[in-house]
């Protein structure tokens, strides 16, 4: 398809410089109808291929529809497998503490966790395969994109330059830079102790934990001497807040929706895992979010996590004055646009026991 297009685009120019030359021809009327005959047929065979790349773009936009069903699908499995495993973690806990210990039964819970751990493995492989998928599809998508408008914009003016960006008109000189900040440190151990209640296996679990101090520790975007935005995780010094750390952003938001330009942000995530055993420890990933125009929504995927975390997508969200935000129970994702030219785009969120921040940059 892509030779196909090439090939289309290709065709729009000759003909273009076919007719520019009958105008200038003195031949005869032979030549100059053979002229014209074969700039007709070159550009209609541009026009069949650029059919050709639209529907391959309708394809390509429904198969990103179809896998993402299946993500949903396949996150909903890693959750319930995460549960379980962690219900198991704490049965054999449990049963290990216990001064009369039934040996077969935490033979059998040990049994039990390898098999919740199995299964856990098994839904995170196939969720990351699924995002892998969608990625290269949306890849695929982007250059049918460019290249349809390419082609559109060539048969519309004969010389196949684009419109102008104007929604990148007016943006200061200075590019916009994207930085990972602060500090993020283990300072030593502390005991903890979790109370469940209801579910299969309700009780008190304790035991020990590495503790870590956060100094500012996030990702700032700057453009020439001002900072744009800057989210951090610090230590949470509100005496009213259950919560060990806060997640602070700073900026002026733009407070308008990106028109017009390139669709793409990509940028860091920082993180906390909020597991009782493991709280505070850092985790770093990968950020790309995606807008489309027609329907003012964007796409959030945050990938390739440390620590064995599974990828997260909130697909769809709704653009209103610049921000987009989603909640559901414990879950949630708050974002807004940055700069004159929507340069940056930043938040925080919680989800699958992680805490974070994250900013990304227009490509």
């Amino acid at each position: 398809m892509k030779t196909r297009i090439g090939m289309g685009l290709t065709a729009i120019g000759a003909a273009a410089l076919l007719v520019s030359g009958c105008l200038h021809d003195d031949d005869g009327d032979a030549a100059l109808m053979a002229k014209l005959k074969t700039a007709e047929e070159a550009l209609a065979t541009a026009r069949t291929d650029l059919a050709a790349a639209n529907a391959s773009l309708t394809a390509a936009q429904a198969e990103i529809e179809a896998k993402q069903a299946e993500i949903d699908d396949l996150n909903t499995r890693v959750m319930v497998a995460e549960n379980a495993r962690d219900e198991a973690q704490m049965a054999l806990a449990q049963a290990m503490a216990d001064d009369d210990a039934d040996t077969a039964e935490i033979s059998r819970l040990t049994s039990e966790l390898a098999t919740a751990n199995a299964a856990l493995t098994t839904a995170r492989a196939a969720l990351a395969t699924a995002n892998a998928d969608r990625t290269a599809l949306r890849a695929q998508v982007a250059m049918l994109e460019a290249r349809v408008a390419e082609l559109e914009a060539a048969a519309g003016n004969g010389n196949g330059e684009p419109p102008p960006d104007d929604d990148m008109a007016g943006t200061p000189a200075d590019s916009a830079m994207l930085a990972q900040i602060g500090t993020a440190r283990r300072t030593g151990t502390s005991s903890y102790s979790v109370t469940t209640v209801g579910g299969r296996f309700p009780g008190t679990f304790s035991g020990t934990r590495p503790v870590y101090d956060f100094g500012d520790w996030g990702v700032e975007v700057t453009q020439g001497a001002s900072t744009l935005f800057k989210a951090v995780i610090r230590e949470n010094t509100n005496i009213f807040s259950s919560d060990d750390y806060d997640l602070h952003t700073e900026g002026t938001r733009t407070g308008s929706n990106p028109a017009l330009g390139s669709a793409v942000w990509t940028g860091d995530v920082r993180a906390y895992d909020a597991h009782p055993e493991k709280l505070g420890t850092p985790v770093e990933g990968s950020a790309r979010l995606e807008m489309d125009f027609s329907a003012v929504t964007i796409d959030v995927d945050f990938t390739g996590f440390s620590g064995g975390h599974a990828d997260m997508a909130w697909d769809g969200l709704a653009l209103t004055n610049g921000a987009f935000s989603h909640r559901s129970g414990f879950e949630s994702l708050n974002g807004a646009f940055y700069g004159a030219g929507h340069e940056a785009v930043g938040g925080t969120f919680k989800r699958d026991r992680l805490d974070g921040v994250f900013g990304a940059l227009r490509e």
